[in-house]
């Protein structure tokens, strides 16, 4: 899941089957995701995980988009195979500050 207002993607074991407050629970890893030049205010506005292909898709709100092979293993701050800037801002793929 992408935490809106920070530069990470939580991912928790079983997550289909998890029952319970999200607080309570403690991630199995954290990818944190940064790139050249990253403004300080930036954060995930969208995570879209392509589990047959091992993809993981992440959009920025500045508009930044990366692609990130082997998703399954991913931890730390990987570099994306891919990554494109989709003019200056990217709401398109549903996850929204509140």
């Amino acid at each position: 899941m992408g935490v809106p207002n920070l530069n990470q993607v939580h991912v928790y074991a079983e997550a289909s089957t998890r029952d319970g407050v999200e607080a309570a629970v403690a991630p199995a890893r954290i990818i944190t995701i940064n790139y050249p030049g990253m403004a300080t205010n930036d954060w995930i506005s969208g995570v879209i995980v392509l589990p047959e292909q091992d993809l993981l898709i992440v959009s920025m709100f500045q508009g930044q988009t990366m692609v990130f092979t082997g998703a399954s293993g991913l931890q730390g701050t990987p570099e994306p195979a891919k990554r494109e800037q989709l003019g200056t801002m990217a709401l398109g793929l549903g996850v929204f500050k509140q």
